[in-house]
């Protein structure tokens, strides 16, 4: 057992760490410089506080001090946020401060009379301790329980230890029939799906990315059938092109979708826990598809408005993630369903709703929501209806998804009537939700886990498989098989030719089955591969053929070799000589340079082309405007046929008079798939033409933590955040700062 490596899956993203003065007011501003510099005799001016403050918080050891300065409530507030790596939703301090018992209301109080300062959060956050969002603003405090602004914390401080989930106490009795799934199956649920979208090539989406009705049920019928599982998550198809999307691997540019193959191959070789974790923390930014529901309207294609607004929906599934992180930090034991959703309630403190009136895909009888209609105003009647609607969403998260995302285990007790659900985490969730104090079991990352069969069957053993098993599989065999933790997989000649085309090589296949078979690989597989790999590589390519027209009645045909009904193998002389008999055209070889093409990609012919050249144009380019022209669509229209970059940027070449100018070949290939990568933005430069000057600035030890590297031969990076600090120690090292940029002009003709 080692410790776990893995973040906290409720971690936020990057906090801020520096002071915004168009953010801050001039009081928040005079207010903060006095708690963490003290009283100054100077300037109050905004912009003279902020740097107070900020050489305060460069400087560690003072930062320690004023820390220790204040109340303990207020130093367990800051270690909560830094738990969440420093930024944090309103929506989870909430339920940690209240969890942890800090920040109670004054109950003597009336509650017209407390001021904001009374919440410790709102009196860091005017100090400056913490940042709120810009956008959140409560004045007062009411109800039973309170609001707080989404906040980050700019220092460095201790975290707060992870809490445990006290509340729901276990099952008497383990459950009569469990069912569970590993992390691997859903990655050869998700593989199979890149599989087929890879088939697709590029596809429609609409404008919020999502796929239309026509390509969902494309994808469908491309991926085998589902299992006819009433606790199966609504429309499965959906739900694993959501999160391929929210992992980056599907991305959408305009109105079409594509595959990111090097995001595919980074996340696939992850360890299993990590990409679990990923697939959690993609699962509470899912916009598209809802738990319970399945995939819903997409507004933007104009189906209506989905039935549950996004940020209601990231909030409830952060709520439950919460309640899992600290059940990961107990013991793993047996929970009853409906008593756990009765202390995730009472967890909640003033629970919010959800769900109104949805009817999700699974409707657990739960025996606190029944008669709810019949119970008089009160708290036990809103906690019934909290148990018929978003208590059942909660348990289509945990019964439902969550299982097919393997990181909960079902069980149920009891007959038809009596039925009892519980469940419990598996060993993945207890590693993804207990991180990163959690003990996880190192697994080995090329265990054998298949069995390759004489029938050319291969079984993955899923309890054993990882994602670079699963993802080089999934190239070289067709599954079979769609549940179960024992997987059937076929080898093909089919698909073995189809992972040759994707660049494996025949020694690649079968150094893989050999290594991660647990049986070897048997003689006849071993020559079938051979055999597939060698016919696939003996393509003949013949000179001198013949197409055969139609002739007119009683012309004899050509003479030669027949390959094929209408195909005649025959040398060039004799096939020339023929065509001239029958009158036909004739091309010339080699072909007449007769184009010029220029970098809008517009075509220009010289004189009448060939008929290889007239075909080849109508391949590569459009007719649009009294004129041909090489798009981006005539080269992803000639790539879904099998027209490769190379090889367009070879009939051009053979057709035209001056060549393909390189920024038009660039394009073509980035048209194709291969797209470059550039980078256009802001740099700020630091730009020094002596070159003892320069290896001074770069080795200076002052300068150091403002500079991300060199750019060229005398410029180096400066950081945007060290810019006042680098323009304050050259002006102090005695330099002007007022000298004009240099750069190399573009000469045309210079590559």
């Amino acid at each position: 057992m080692t410790r776990s490596t893995l973040p906290f899956v409720l971690t936020g993203g990057s906090p801020r760490t520096e002071l915004d003065p168009g953010r801050l007011d001039s009081s928040t501003a005079m207010q903060g410089a006095r708690f963490w510099a003290g009283k100054v005799a100077g300037s109050q001016a905004k912009a003279a506080c902020t740097e107070r403050i900020a050489a305060v918080w460069r400087d560690p050891s003072r930062v320690a001090e004023v820390v220790a300065a204040l109340l303990p409530e207020e130093r367990q507030v800051l270690a909560v946020v830094r738990r969440f790596g420093g930024t944090i939703s309103g929506n989870l301090l909430g339920l940690e401060l209240q969890a942890r018992g800090v920040d109670r209301e004054r109950k003597e109080e009336p509650a017209f009379r407390r001021r904001r300062t009374t919440n410790l959060v709102l009196g860091l956050c005017e100090r400056l301790a913490l940042l709120k969002e810009p956008w959140y603003y409560s004045s007062l405090s009411y109800g039973g329980g309170r609001r707080y602004p989404s906040v980050t914390l700019p220092l460095e401080v201790a975290a707060a230890a992870p809490l445990d989930w006290k509340a729901s106490a276990p099952v008497e009795r383990s459950p009569e029939s469990a069912s569970q799934r590993t992390p691997a199956q859903l990655l050869v649920d998700l593989e199979q799906t890149m599989r087929a979208l890879e088939a697709e090539g590029r596809w429609k989406v609409t404008r919020s990315g999502a796929l239309p009705a026509a390509g969902r049920n494309r994808l469908g019928k491309r991926l085998p059938l589902p299992p006819n599982d009433p606790l199966e998550p609504p429309d499965t198809v959906a739900l694993h092109y959501a999160l391929l999307s929210a992992l980056g691997i599907v991305t959408a540019e305009g109105a079409e979708g594509r595959l990111e193959p090097e995001r595919a191959t980074r996340f696939f070789h992850l360890p299993l826990e990590a990409q679990v974790s990923e697939w959690i923390r993609a699962w509470m930014e899912l916009r598209l598809w809802h738990d319970g529901l399945g995939r819903v309207p997409d507004r933007d294609s104009g189906e209506g408005s989905p039935p549950v607004e996004p940020r209601s929906m990231k909030k409830a599934r952060e709520f439950l993630v919460w309640a899992l992180t600290r059940i990961a930090h107990g013991p793993s034991d047996w929970l009853d369903l409906e008593t756990f959703l009765l202390d995730l309630y009472v967890a909640a403190g003033d629970p919010s709703r959800w769900f109104f009136g949805q009817i999700l895909s699974w409707q657990p009888r739960l025996t606190a929501a029944a008669g709810k209609a019949g119970l008089p105003a009160g708290p036990e009647r809103s906690r019934a209806y909290w148990m018929d609607e978003d208590g059942v969403f909660a348990a289509n998260v945990l019964l439902s998804t969550f299982v097919h995302l393997g990181v909960v285990e079902r069980g149920r007790t009891g007959g038809p009537s009596s039925e009892r659900w519980s469940f419990r985490l598996t060993q993945a969730g207890q590693a993804v939700f207990g991180a990163p104090e959690a003990q996880v079991q190192k697994v080995s990352d090329r265990a054998p886990c298949l069995t390759v069969q004489p029938s050319h069957e291969i079984l993955l053993y899923l309890d054993s498989a990882d994602g670079s098993a699963v993802a080089t599989l999934g190239r070289i065999a067709t599954r079979q098989s769609t549940s179960g933790m024992v997987q059937t997989f076929v080898l093909t000649r089919e698909s073995v030719y189809g992972a040759l085309e994707r660049g494996m090589t025949p020694a690649a296949i079968e150094s893989f089955l050999t290594s991660r078979s647990r049986n070897g690989l048997p003689p006849n597989v071993q020559t079938s591969l051979a055999e597939w790999s060698r016919k696939r590589d003996a393509l003949v390519v013949r000179g001198g053929v013949a197409l055969e027209p139609d002739l007119p009645e009683g012309q004899a045909a050509m003479r030669g070799e027949a390959g094929g009904a209408r195909l005649v193998v025959t040398s060039d002389r004799a096939a020339r000589k023929r065509a001239k008999e029958l009158g036909g055209t004739v091309e010339a070889a080699p072909f007449a340079r007769t184009w010029k093409v220029d970098e809008h990609g517009v075509v220009s012919l010289a004189e009448p082309s060939s008929l290889v050249a007239r075909a080849r144009l109508r391949r590569l380019a459009s007719f649009t405007a009294g004129s041909w022209q090489i798009t981006s669509g005539s080269v992803r229209a000639a790539r879904a046929l099998g027209v490769t970059p190379d090889q367009v940027l070879a009939w051009l070449g053979a057709h035209t008079k001056r060549g393909v100018p390189p920024i038009l070949a660039t394009a073509i290939r980035n048209w194709a798939g291969g797209r470059g990568k550039v980078f256009l933005g802001d740099v700020l430069l630091l730009q020094v033409g002596d070159e003892q000057t320069f290896d001074a600035l770069r080795c200076s030890e002052r300068l150091r933590p403002f500079l991300e590297g060199t750019l060229a031969l005398d410029c180096l990076v400066v950081s945007a955040r060290g810019r006042e600090d680098v323009a304050r120690i050259l002006s102090e090292l005695g330099f002007s700062l007022d000298a004009a940029y240099r750069v190399e002009p573009n000469r045309s003709g210079v590559p």
